[in-house]
């Protein structure tokens, strides 16, 4: 009885064997995934705060031109009304 019981784990060995590799193949994977979930969180906070940035350079902009445009309006109605007589 032992000796059939003996021929089965030797049977059985190779396929122990290759699930402790994937086990442990699976362990590497979940640390470097690990690893690479922390830098997309890094690179999803970096980029929304250039979105933010982005966004206060563009309302910087527009009212830079709104500004431009207004003063020269202003501008050339109060020197048009103070030519005429």
């Amino acid at each position: 009885m032992f000796n059939d019981m003996d021929q089965l784990v030797v049977a059985q060995e190779p396929a122990v064997e290759r699930t402790e590799e994937s086990a442990e193949q699976a362990q590497e994977d979940v640390s470097k995934g690990n690893v690479e979930v922390g830098k997309a969180i890094k690179h999803a906070r970096n980029r929304n705060k250039l979105k933010w940035y982005c966004l206060l350079i563009v309302v910087l902009i527009v009212l830079g031109i709104a500004l431009g445009v207004g003063l020269g309006v202003g501008l050339s109605k109060t020197a048009t009304s103070k030519t005429k007589p």
